[in-house]
């Protein structure tokens, strides 16, 4: 009978293990590296929900008074003056009192525009905890792409950055930038209600007609189409102040749902059209959008998460998604008893 000797088998093991072990380093290298690279993409969107905010509260009304072109020195001189701002003025007060006190000239420039929202968001993304403290380092942060009042009152913004030297990450939102005094929904009230103190039924008429619904509201499923872009949009409203989507497994459930259902829509016929209605096919349709109104209250970090993890559920399914944020609701500060808003 013959034995094997224990330093042979000592060397197998050894072997072995050298073998392995750089295997096993490369797994949890890529599994660090992806779990920065969601951190990463994360702070971005958090930083650019609250650029987009700024520049919806305040980019319009720099365009209706004439200011849409920053001098020279303004551009090299606004990231630090934002920095330097006291603890007692928001950024958003900084912003409006810098742009009033600079020459600008006439006519929209998109480039000019652009560095203003890469210089706030810049600000954002320094003050977020993950990025001041070195977990993440990022640079590059671009702007390129992004959009301002062509032909509407729209901003489209555009960011991406690169991790680790090579990875480009990005994201994008939506929203519209509107003046207090010229907002076409505080006519509503004289005593400043708003959208979102309206019922479901009214607000979400009223919004469906502000963000380019053209369809009838009883229309199944679309609020809008776009012969020239053959593109179909639905146009839905949450309230995420309401305690309802404090819990996120029931956010997460409302927005999946709509996007399902809009996934499955392939035939207006299918439905029962009203005489007259336009009859709107899948063959007809060459993108989709789906249009989230939320209000200008700050989210929770679980629904900031929700938010991201539907858009990427939304865009494997081909539907483009978009977060604008419009208002302030103040419904359940003194209603506590609504507890289910059920998205309009």
């Amino acid at each position: 009978m013959k034995f094997r000797s224990r330093s042979h088998i000592d060397g197998s093991v050894s072997l072995e293990t050298c073998l392995l072990m750089p295997v096993i380093i490369g797994v949890l290298i890529f599994g660090l590296r992806i779990v920065q690279t969601v951190t990463a993409v994360n702070c971005l969107d958090r930083a650019l929900y609250k650029t987009a905010r700024l520049m919806s509260d305040y980019g319009l009304l720099y365009h209706e008074y004439g200011l849409e072109q920053l001098e020279n020195d303004a551009l090299s001189s606004i990231g630090d003056f934002i920095k330097g701002k006291t603890g007692s003025e928001t950024a958003g007060n900084v912003m409006f009192r810098f742009f009033f006190l600079r020459e600008c000239a006439m006519g929209t420039d998109d480039l000019l525009y652009t560095q203003a929202s890469q210089k706030i968001c810049e600000y954002f993304l320094n003050t977020d905890p993950l990025i001041k403290n070195g977990y993440i380092t990022a640079d590059k942060l671009s702007f390129t792409g992004s959009k301002f009042y062509n032909g509407s009152d729209d901003i489209e913004l555009y960011a991406s950055y690169r991790l680790f030297g090579w990875l480009k990450v990005g994201s994008s939102i939506r929203t519209r930038a509107w003046i207090r005094g010229n907002d076409p929904l505080l006519s509503i009230s004289e005593s400043g209600v708003t959208v979102w103190q309206l019922n479901n039924f009214a607000r979400g008429k009223i919004l469906r007609s502000i963000f380019g619904g053209n369809l009838p509201y009883d229309y199944p499923v679309l609020s809008a189409y776009d012969e020239n872009k053959k593109e179909a949009t639905v146009i839905k409203s949450i309230d995420l102040t309401a305690p309802y989507y404090q819990n996120e497994r029931d956010l997460n459930k409302e927005l999946r749902d709509m996007i399902d259902k809009f996934a499955k829509f392939s035939n207006a016929a299918d439905y029962q059209l009203k005489p007259g209605y336009p009859v709107i096919t899948s063959d007809m349709i060459v993108s989709r959008r789906l249009t989230i109104i939320v209000p200008e209250n700050d989210i929770t970090y679980a629904q900031s998460e929700v938010l991201n993890k539907c858009m990427v559920y939304s865009y494997s399914k081909e539907i483009i998604f978009e977060v604008i944020p419009y208002q302030r609701s103040t419904r359940y500060q003194s209603d506590a008893n609504d507890s289910n808003d059920n998205g309009s």
